[in-house]
């Protein structure tokens, strides 16, 4: 259990005046919120474990290029209303201070 002068601690960390009977409820709050989290852990744990019996590999593809650059160039060109030197233009929209 979390005691008093741990919470009028925390209170005074947080800058937060607390009176006698604030302590209390904190005291009984923080003790809730504790346990929860303690469920919340040990729930997230078991689950992570139980899910798959077999150890955690890296299941990433490794990183390279899926196709040889400017492949699509001219389509996505021909598909943009207007073009300078093989790039997509665009209207201006930031100013230069």
């Amino acid at each position: 259990m979390i005691e008093r002068e741990e919470i009028k601690k925390l209170a005074s960390l947080s800058r937060i005046k607390l009176n006698d009977d604030e302590v209390g409820q904190f005291q009984k709050e923080i003790e809730s919120i504790l346990a929860f989290v303690a469920k919340v852990r040990e729930a997230a744990g078991s689950a992570s474990k139980a899910a798959s019996g077999e150890p955690d590999i890296n299941v990433l593809r490794e990183d390279k290029m899926p196709h040889e650059g400017g492949i699509f160039t001219e389509s996505l060109l021909s598909q943009a209303p207007k073009t300078e030197k093989n790039y997509v233009k665009v209207k201006k929209i930031l100013q230069n201070d």
